[in-house]
């Protein structure tokens, strides 16, 4: 296996890239669209360990970090969708070029929400989708985050806030600070307009979708079971897949989830 760093783009726009690559030519090339704040941190090893495994079954992986995170260039007080999406253009632009070889994308929780977008937008781009416990709607996920605001300030000496005024706040362009993240009103007000729905432009392109459960033999959460229901009526080809063992990206110490590798050895051959 052989993994390499480097940064692309152009100066002051660079995005870090982390690239592991099998000994011989691979099968295919997943590119990694990371999740959001802190599960990004959470995750970062779990998937740096999944994308050794595929590189050792043939396969070749390439993370990257959107700018204003990580080691990229930039402020996440700056970010907005249109610039990670065309993180995400450079990344997949970038590895298509490198190894002319189809490519797989593959998001976890609020970044498969953002890979699936991008999948509608360009589908010619990508050859497969690969979703990790998607997010499937923007507008509750910042609700949870706000959640977690409020949640984080109650018994402290700063006054009491409302869902509404922290909303308003970042309408009006402002920053609000969650669990130490300064988040920007252009990015949150826009990531509330996403969900997961189905697109006549994306129903060619196959669809892996894991989804935790806390054992085996129970179903999806309802809202899932439905979403995905919905995506098949419509022509999409979804290949949806439980699995069970820890929730890393809920989890503030480190974890391995060793029943996901597994079933991504299945898949994955």
């Amino acid at each position: 296996m052989k993994t390499s760093a480097q940064f692309i783009g152009a100066t002051g726009q660079q995005i870090f890239t982390l690239s592991f690559q099998p000994e011989s030519a691979a099968k295919a090339q997943f590119v990694y669209v990371p999740p959001f704040a802190e599960e990004m941190n959470r995750c970062r090893s779990w998937v740096a360990g999944q994308s050794r495994q595929l590189a050792q079954r043939g396969y070749g992986c390439t993370l990257f970090d959107f700018r204003g995170t990580g080691d990229s260039d930039g402020e996440l007080i700056n970010s907005s969708l249109a610039s990670w999406f065309d993180d995400m253009a450079l990344a997949v632009t970038t590895v298509e070029d490198a190894f002319q070889q189809p490519v797989i994308l593959w998001g976890l929780r609020s970044g498969a929400l953002l890979a699936w977008h991008y999948t509608v937008r360009h589908p010619a781009k990508v050859d497969q989708l690969l979703l990790w416990q998607p997010v499937l709607s923007g507008q509750n996920f910042v609700r949870q985050l706000i959640r977690q605001r409020i949640a984080a300030g109650l018994g402290r000496e700063r006054a009491a806030e409302s869902s509404d005024q922290i909303k308003a706040q970042w309408l009006a362009g402002q920053a609000v600070e969650i669990a130490g993240y300064p988040l920007g009103g252009e990015l949150m007000v826009e990531l509330q307009s996403l969900e997961i729905t189905p697109n006549p432009a994306s129903t060619q392109i196959p669809v892996t979708w894991l989804e935790h459960v806390s054992e085996q033999s129970r179903p999806f959460p309802i809202p899932t079971a439905k979403l995905l229901d919905k995506l098949k009526v419509a022509g999409h080809s979804v290949n949806a897949q439980p699995f069970c063992g820890p929730a890393i990206w809920q989890l503030n110490e480190r974890d391995e989830n060793f029943e996901i590798f597994k079933l991504m050895g299945d898949i994955y051959s």
